[in-house]
C-alpha cells in the first residue's frame, strides 16, 4: 500500500494469474504456485526498483479494483447502504477510501483489528449471543483493551532499574517538546487492539517540521525512508484539513490532504497527497486528546505526527520494559510512561545540528 504510490500499474503483470470481472475478480486454478513462478521473493536489503514500485502500484490498484466491483454488485443485491468489513485485507486504508466515495454505501465499519487478532472479538460476542446477551446497540469508539500498568508499578521499575526520571505535571511539557521537535515515545493507558498506534503506545512528533519522516524511520524505526506515517487529529479540525472526509477513528482509511494544508502537515503525508488519518475525540481518548489540544495551543496544527511505539520488526511495547528498551536502543529523545518523562542529554552541538536541519538556522 506504501509503496504503490512510487509506481504505476500495469496489468500486464498479472496475465494469466488473476483478472478482473464485472463482479469482482477471477484466480487462476493453482493461484499461488502460479505467482511463485511469475514472481521472485525480495531479498532483504535488497534495493528497491523501479519493478518493485510498479508491481506494488499494479496489486494495490487490482485490489481496489476487485473489492470495488464487488461492493457494486452487493450493493445491487442488498437493502443496506451501511458496510462492514473484516479480514487483514479491510487494513489497507488506500481500498477503503475507494469504497466510501464508491457512492454504493453511506457508512462503512471495519474494527481495528480486522485481521486475524479480531477473531477474539468475534468470538466474544458469539458467546455473548448464545448466552443470550444483548449485542445489536455496542458502539466500538475506541480502540484501548489492552493491559495498563499504574503509576507504582512504572516508579518500582525505573528504580530498579537506577533509571533517572522525573514527575510531569502538566500535559503542556510533552506539547512543548514535541513542538521543539523531539521525538517522543508516549506509553499512557490501556494498549490499543490491533496493529495501529492510536495514542496509548504511540512515537510522536511535530508533522510541521520538513524532514522529520526521515528522521524517525532512520533513527527510530530502522527502515525505508519512504514508508509514511500518520496525523492523529482533533476531530474538530478533520473536515478542515482532509478533503471529502469521513468519520475515521482507528487510522483505517486514506483522505487526500487540502493543498493549504500540507505544509502543517508536511511529515505526516505520503507522496501521493493523502493522510491515514486517526480522528482523536476527547470521548475516546481523554489524555491523547488533550495533549494534542495543547501542541494546537502552541503551534496552530490540530494533529500530531504518530506512529508505533516499536523498532523494525519488533511488536508494538507492551510493557513499561518493552518502553524503556525502545527509548534506549533508538533516538528516541523523549519517553513518557504515565506520569513519569525521561530524556537523553543531547550536546550542544548535536542540537545545533537539529536545528540547521530542521529549522533552517546556522
Amino acid at each position: 500500500m506504501g509503496l504503490a504510490a512510487f509506481g504505476k500499474p500495469d496489468l500486464s503483470l498479472f496475465d494469466g494469474i488473476a483478472e478482473l470481472t464485472d463482479d469482482g475478480y477471477r484466480l487462476v486454478h493453482g493461484f499461488a504456485d502460479a505467482l511463485r513462478r511469475r514472481f521472485r521473493v525480495r531479498q532483504k536489503n535488497e534495493e528497491i526498483t523501479e519493478y518493485h514500485k510498479n508491481l506494488a502500484a499494479t496489486a494495490q490498484f487490482f485490489l481496489e479494483e476487485a473489492v470495488l466491483r464487488v461492493a457494486q454488485s452487493v450493493s445491487r443485491r442488498c437493502k443496506s447502504r451501511n458496510l462492514a468489513l473484516a479480514g487483514g485485507v479491510a487494513l489497507n486504508c488506500d481500498m477503503n477510501y475507494r469504497l466510501i466515495n464508491s457512492g454504493c454505501f453511506d457508512k462503512i465499519f471495519v474494527q481495528p483489528a480486522a485481521n486475524d487478532a479480531g477473531t477474539a472479538l468475534g468470538a466474544a460476542l458469539e458467546v455473548a449471543a448464545i448466552k443470550g446477551g444483548s449485542t445489536s446497540n455496542l458502539k466500538l469508539y475506541h480502540a484501548q483493551y489492552g493491559p495498563s500498568y499504574n503509576a507504582e508499578e512504572i516508579e518500582a521499575l525505573l528504580i530498579e532499574s537506577k533509571i533517572p526520571y522525573r514527575k510531569l505535571t502538566a500535559l503542556s511539557e510533552v506539547a512543548k517538546l514535541i513542538y521543539d521537535g523531539k521525538i517522543v515515545g508516549w506509553f499512557t493507558g490501556r494498549m490499543e487492539f490491533g496493529p495501529r498506534a492510536l495514542g496509548g503506545r504511540s512515537i510522536l512528533a511535530n508533522p510541521a517540521i520538513k524532514g522529520m519522516k526521515e528522521k524517525i524511520n532512520r533513527e527510530c524505526k530502522h527502515r525505508e525512508n519512504w514508508r509514511p506515517f500518520a496525523p492523529s487529529v482533533l476531530s474538530e479540525y478533520c473536515n478542515e484539513y482532509f478533503e471529502n472526509y469521513h468519520y475515521s477513528p482507528f487510522m483505517l482509511m486514506t483522505f487526500k490532504v487540502k493543498e493549504d494544508k500540507r505544509e502543517i502537515l508536511q511529515s505526516a503525508i505520503h507522496i501521493d497527497g493523502t493522510a491515514r488519518v486517526q480522528e482523536v475525540t476527547r470521548e475516546a481518548n481523554p489524555r491523547y486528546y488533550e495533549l494534542i489540544k495543547e501542541f494546537h495551543k502552541l503551534s496552530g496544527v490540530g494533529a500530531v505526527l504518530d506512529t508505533s511505539l516499536n523498532d523494525r520488526e519488533k511488536p508494538i511495547c507492551l510493557t513499561p520494559r518493552d518502553a524503556i528498551q525502545t527509548f534506549y536502543t533508538t533516538g528516541l529523545d523523549v519517553m513518557v510512561l504515565e506520569n513519569f518523562l525521561l530524556e537523553k542529554e543531547v550536546s550542544g552541538q548535536r542540537w545545533k545540528l537539529v536545528e540547521s536541519r530542521f529549522y533552517g538556522t546556522s
